[in-house]
């Protein structure tokens, strides 16, 4: 089976972490804490460091889904993710997923590829997510369109790299 390159992994994890230090705090700042109704006290009282490191875990989370969705090439080995015999590189199964790969093992594994499909992820899941939320909440358009921007730029720049580089 193809070896995931989990130093890829883990570094798009961290990728909401450094785009949110500029979304979040100097982009949209201001205007992220008005539509959120968070005084400048209550934004310095965070955990930061309880923040960082759940944000790094839900990271991880949204850096396997963006993998799984952007290399395509990841379902076969899906299909037959349980099958003994995909261990022995004699047996049929596997001689047929490496002459697959051979052939399509590249194909569809681009920058842009992968940005296309990030970007699909953050518009069909989170603005469905974040748009219910932001109604539930009673809060502006405004609030939703910034919390929506920040996951398509993540989500978009996660899929390009892991589909680029894995």
């Amino acid at each position: 089976m193809e070896e995931l390159n989990w130093w890829l992994f883990l570094l798009t994890a961290l990728i909401p972490l450094v785009i949110g230090h500029f979304w979040y705090g100097q982009l949209f700042k201001s205007q992220w804490l008005r539509h959120a109704e968070i005084t400048a006290e209550r934004a310095e009282s965070i955990n930061l460091v309880k923040v960082l490191l759940w944000s790094y875990l839900f990271g991880l989370l949204g850096s396997y889904i963006v993998l799984i969705y952007s290399v395509h090439q990841i379902a076969i080995f899906q299909v037959f993710l349980f099958d003994p015999a995909t261990q022995d590189a004699s047996s049929s199964i596997s001689q047929s997923i490496q002459e697959f790969m051979s052939t399509y093992g590249t194909r569809h594994r681009t920058f842009g590829h992968g940005v296309i499909h990030g970007m699909e992820l953050g518009l069909f899941i989170s603005l469905p997510l974040i748009g219910m939320h932001t109604l539930l909440e009673n809060r502006s358009f405004k609030y939703a369109l910034i919390h929506i921007g920040f996951w398509i730029v993540c989500l978009a720049l996660m899929g390009g790299v892991l589909c680029q580089f894995m």
